[in-house]
């Protein structure tokens, strides 16, 4: 995948360079919908997801200038889905074109997991 033209349409930057090309791996898309996705209250990528393996659980399609992203994700229980969902799709869309240029076609949201709510936290007695 590649995003051309990086200093404008038949710019070059200085006199006689060639017009140079920005590309953008399947990967990077993926760690950024990955991390998006996890800054929604109340939604994790599970463990182990969160280190080396940031992308796991997000799927990736590339066609041309546009991507289409599959997350599976993990929601708090006690938490509306429906709102839920779109509150991730918001954010991933949003953070996905504002940092790589490219057009979201679509994101997919599978919820396949619920986690415990929070724990109120207990009040002082003395």
């Amino acid at each position: 995948m590649e995003v051309q033209g990086f200093w404008g349409q038949g710019q070059g930057r200085g006199r006689g360079q060639a017009r140079g090309q920005v590309e953008i791996a399947e990967e990077v898309i993926r760690t950024i919908a990955a991390l998006a996705a996890a800054e929604v209250e109340g939604v994790s990528l599970g463990p182990g997801r969160r280190s080396r393996g940031r992308g796991k659980g997000v799927e990736v399609e590339l066609a041309g200038e546009a991507v289409r992203i599959g997350l599976k994700v993990r929601a708090r229980y006690g938490l509306r889905l429906p709102e839920l969902g779109r509150l991730v799709q918001e954010r991933v869309k949003r953070e996905v074109e504002e940092l790589t240029g490219l057009k979201v076609s679509a994101v997919d949201v599978q919820f396949d997991r619920l986690e415990p709510p929070l724990a109120e936290p207990e009040a002082e007695t003395r």
